[in-house]
């Protein structure tokens, strides 16, 4: 299902970038932790396919952090925001014509990112809007 805007709540809070991918040793390449991991197969499954169609998008996450959560709030961006277009939340707009087929897009489409972190100690979530503009 495809939309101008979509919201959902992740009920987890992403890793921060330190925690995202780390050096594979003895090689030039990185490996995505499993924290972060988790945290990307949990926006597929809470966006449940649902699609964004535009060709700009803005993002908008809250990140509610739990007691013992840390965290700088510019170091959560980058695994948000592969995490939403590896679940395919970011869809191609085909002109005037309805698309046939969707159109996977990378997050560099993204234009507008919003940002904000905050403190639920009995709650932590991470709450998404995303929206064609």
């Amino acid at each position: 299902m495809a939309e101008r805007r979509i919201s959902f709540t992740v009920p987890l809070v992403p890793p921060n970038l330190n925690h995202y991918k780390v050096p594979i040793w003895g090689q030039r390449r990185f490996a995505v932790t499993g924290p972060a991991k988790a945290f990307k197969e949990a926006i597929a499954i809470f966006a449940r396919g649902a699609a964004v169609i535009g060709r700009q998008f803005q993002v908008e996450a809250i990140i509610y952090l739990g007691h013992k959560n840390k965290g700088d709030v510019d170091g959560f961006g980058k695994l948000i925001l592969d995490g939403l277009a590896e679940a395919g939340v970011f869809q191609k707009a085909n002109g005037r014509r309805p698309l046939v087929t969707p159109c996977q897009m990378s997050d560099a489409h993204v234009t507008d990112l919003i940002l904000r972190k905050r403190r639920d100690a009995d709650n932590p979530r991470t709450e998404f809007t995303i929206e064609a503009i």
